[in-house]
């Protein structure tokens, strides 16, 4: 699981430009591809996904944590 900055477009498969203030949650455990555009994972994962504000991203992170893999050692 990443905590990472947001990327405005991803042509091609790969991140350009992105802003220094907006962050996603990207969780490969429940399925989620980093490689894949926002539009293009579920609804589900886009809640997951944010998008956070550093802060409230690393409290998501915490929450995801917790409550989504409790016992579970992720990678």
């Amino acid at each position: 699981m990443v905590l990472r900055g947001r990327p405005t477009r991803i042509p091609g498969g790969q991140p350009q430009g992105g802003s220094i203030h907006v962050y996603e949650l990207i969780c490969c455990d429940c399925g989620d591809d980093p490689d894949l555009d926002y539009r293009d994972v579920s609804l589900e994962l886009q809640q997951i996904r944010g998008p956070y504000p550093f802060r409230e991203g690393v409290a998501a992170y915490e929450r995801h944590v917790r409550r989504d893999h409790a016992g579970q050692t992720l990678t």
